[in-house]
């Protein structure tokens, strides 16, 4: 396994000076942290007949910087010396420079896990304040335990972005009651906090009209929420998953209800299961709606059948409301129905997580 530098490791590297008119700046091939900050130990050399000194400069690394968030990483980044910091001598050449990685600062930082468990995918995101920096959709395993989604956690973060101790909170969101405790005892352990477990129990900010708020999802809860915040309100949510809901949120930011219905590869899964005949497909929308072959008549009735279902449903409840709305839609289809659907208008396949991010903050600051 490859090793970086840790806080206070020596790197050397060769590379050259150049001076613009906010100071010196520097490009240079070396391990760092992204957006962190740097101690550089120049050795300066004015000419060979004077022995080597050395200045520490602090700098800070520019923000776009083409490197990952998480661990470190080699690459040229351009690199600025902190206000107050200039060179003695532009006429010392410096060719070498000996220099240490400061503190890093995603040490100090406390990332937020978000987790969202459905039937068939469980969404996972890590976000640096309001900052989704990564995210995964994985299989939802019924079986896992504790230990097992810990594993693959690590497993995820360990492809380039970090470690599990830097996840110091976790918020999740289940419609799976056999995974949500195993998945509270796997956030616990990698962050050493209790999880937030959302539920309509939670301090959201959220009303309700629904007449059973405790029969609400906690992922409808936490996309109702986002899209409150991102697109106001009223708003629609239509979230792609085994089920394929609908949420409705009316003028005065109150969830109002929605509609529940079979999702696309649940229908296709009962369909397959009860006519024997029919091969198996994979689900992809057709180039054309008369399907000339049974696999593209299939495709066709699943996908544009699904698609004019939902915008059917809208339009029902444009008509029941009295008024039309944005329409989000989310979940791992929602991308590919955006461009045949004709109420849809936004795309946010991480509304969920969104949500949670927001629910979360909001049990810091009640």
């Amino acid at each position: 396994m490859k090793s970086y530098p840790r806080s206070g490791t020596p790197v050397r590297t060769e590379h050259d000076t150049h001076e613009n008119r906010d100071g010196p700046a520097f490009q240079w091939a070396v391990a760092l942290v992204p957006c962190g900050l740097l101690s550089l130990r120049l050795r300066k050399s004015c000419s060979p007949l004077i022995s080597l000194r050395y200045a520490t400069i602090n700098a800070t690394v520019d923000t776009q910087a083409p490197l990952p968030l998480f661990g470190l990483r080699k690459g040229k980044v351009r690199v600025k010396l902190a206000k107050g910091n200039r060179l003695p001598s532009t006429s010392c050449l410096y060719k070498r420079y000996d220099f240490c990685l400061a503190k890093q600062r995603k040490e100090d930082k406390k990332l937020l896990l978000t987790i969202d468990v459905g039937n068939t995918q469980t969404m996972l995101g890590v976000y640096d304040g309001s900052q989704l920096v990564q995210s995964w959709r994985i299989a939802t395993q019924l079986s896992d335990t504790a230990d097992e989604l810990v594993l693959k956690l690590s497993g995820l973060l360990s492809l380039g972005i970090g470690e599990l101790r830097q996840l110091r909170h976790a918020a999740i969101a289940s419609v799976v009651p056999p995974l949500t405790e195993q998945w509270q005892q796997a956030a616990k352990r990698i962050g050493g906090s209790e999880p937030l477990v959302l539920s309509s129990q939670t301090n959201t900010g959220l009303r309700y009209k629904y007449h059973e708020p405790s029969e609400i999802g906690a992922d409808r809860i936490a996309d109702a929420v986002a899209a409150i915040r991102l697109y106001g309100a009223p708003a629609l949510i239509v979230d792609f998953g085994t089920a394929t809901n609908i949420e409705v949120i009316d003028k005065e930011g109150a969830f109002l209800g929605g509609i529940i219905a079979p999702g696309l590869q649940t229908s296709a899964q009962a369909l397959f299961a009860a006519a024997a005949r029919l091969p198996r497909i994979d689900i992809e929308i057709p180039a054309a709606v008369i399907g000339t072959n049974t696999r593209s008549a299939v495709q066709s009735g699943l996908t544009f059948g699904e698609i004019d279902r939902i915008d059917g449903l809208v339009r029902r409840i444009f008509a029941e409301l009295g008024y039309s709305c944005p329409v989000i839609a989310t979940g791992g289809l929602a991308s590919r129905v955006l461009k045949l659907s004709e109420t849809i208008t936004e795309i946010n396949d991480a509304l969920t997580l969104e949500g949670l991010r927001l629910i979360f903050e909001r049990q810091g600051s009640a």
